[in-house]
């Protein structure tokens, strides 16, 4: 099973932010508009941004839209579930 990951690299100049969608087989760098890579002071701070830009990326692809799964069943068990004794 294929999982999202997102991690921070030591590069001369400071750490890069890495990340992966669940759907690529690669890891991608954490860039500007133009395609540069951003740098960053501390290793924590770019993945950070990295797990950041993975969220934005993967979530309106991933989020489920429309009826809850099990809507109708819930609904029909009220009907036919039995009532309790009543002391």
């Amino acid at each position: 099973m294929n999982h999202s990951a997102a991690t921070s690299e030591a590069r001369l100049g400071g750490y890069i932010g890495k990340f992966r969608p669940v759907w690529a087989a690669t890891f991608r760098n954490v860039e500007d508009r133009d395609g540069n890579v951003l740098y960053f002071k501390t290793a924590f701070e770019a993945e950070c941004v990295a797990w950041r830009i993975l969220y934005a990326l993967e979530q309106p692809t991933m989020l489920r839209s429309g009826e809850i799964i099990g809507t109708h069943r819930r609904e029909a068990e009220t009907y036919f579930t039995p009532q309790r004794a009543r002391a």
